[in-house]
């Protein structure tokens, strides 16, 4: 008779470390950043002032490729990224 597992033994395990080299992982965190640029500049006059929410994507990709504090500290660094891009926009930050 098998024991049954339980929750906290599946949360418990070691996930495999990512697949990722150190320069896939740095040349991935700033086509993150790239993306979040052309999709700021591209959608910005269509949606105004919510594009601010794209800055979601260079965020997501650090703290995936990261951890916790380096996507904090992405999230941190993108605020005056996109006030710089609102005002070479001509837009005025919500």
């Amino acid at each position: 008779m098998a024991l049954k597992k339980s929750i906290l033994d599946n949360l418990n395990k070691r996930t495999d470390p990512l697949p990722f080299t150190r320069n896939m992982r740095v040349l991935l965190s700033v086509l993150s950043f790239v993306v979040f640029i052309l999709l700021f500049e591209l959608v910005s006059h269509t949606l105004g002032k919510g594009m601010a929410m794209l800055a979601i994507i260079p965020v997501m990709t650090a703290s995936w490729l990261y951890g916790l504090w380096p996507g904090f500290l992405t999230a941190i660094l993108t605020l005056p990224l996109s006030y710089l891009l609102y005002s070479l926009n001509n837009m005025q930050p919500a």
